[in-house]
This record gives structure tokens, sequence and C-alpha cells, in this order.
């Protein structure tokens, strides 16, 4: 039988996704192919069966002020 496979978009801050400190906290939400930052570390947890295929990062003070937006 087939291993299950799944895809994962893995969802962090700016400072995490080596974006910046403070002064970037207000980089409106981005996407990226791949893990970033932690997720790099993550990705090797999934096994085979996992891939972290995009990761989704944005400033603190940018989600906190547009949840609309970021949800």
């Amino acid at each position: 039988m087939a291993e299950k496979r799944f895809r994962v978009v893995h969802f962090i801050n700016h400072f995490f996704a080596g974006v910046g400190g403070e002064e970037k906290a207000n980089h409106p939400i981005e996407v990226r192919q791949g893990p970033l930052g932690p997720g790099q570390g993550l990705a090797s947890h999934l096994g085979k069966g996992g891939e972290i295929v995009a990761t989704i990062f944005c400033g603190d003070n940018y989600f906190s002020e547009n949840l609309e937006v970021a949800k």
C-alpha cells in the first residue's frame, strides 16, 4: 500500500521568515514556495509522507491591525 502524502502550508511571522525585526512589524502578507526559517526543521519531521509546499508570513503588527485580511 502506498504511503499517504500530505502538503503543508506553514504560517510564521516576519522575524522567523528572516525579513527583519521590529522595523518590519508592518510587513504585509507574503507567500514563498517551500519552507522558511523554522519550517526547515519542521520539514525534516514530516517524514516521507509530508512536504511544506509554501510559507505564508507577515509582520506581527500587520496581522493584528489587519485581522480580516490576514484570515
